[in-house]
């Protein structure tokens, strides 16, 4: 039994993408979120510190992801996270988990 049986028990696909995160804060995802969606599996793959929460995110009120961590989120295609750094560019890589 892997990771993604545990945490998504049921038969899913997986879609993966990175994107660049700037110090303006930018939605995940970027266009329509795949259809079906029940999770995400967010990894920082940089450097710099990112910081995650809602549309109004900040360096100041969100929730930090250190470089080179990640988390595992259940998220429908609903839901829109935004990303933000203080300065510069960092990048991010997303799994969609996909029923």
């Amino acid at each position: 039994m892997g990771i993604r049986d545990i945490v998504f028990p049921f038969n899913s696909d997986l879609s993966q993408l990175g994107f660049t995160v700037t110090d303006t804060a930018t939605k995940f995802p970027i266009g329509p979120a795949a259809v079906g969606r029940r999770g995400l599996l967010v990894f920082n793959n940089s450097t710099k510190l990112m910081f995650f929460g809602d549309s109004t995110v900040t360096t100041s009120t969100g929730m930090v992801l250190v470089n080179d961590t990640g988390f595992i989120i259940a998220a429908s295609e609903d839901v829109n996270i935004f990303f933000i750094v203080a300065s510069g560019t960092a990048d991010l890589r997303v799994t969609e988990v996909i029923e």
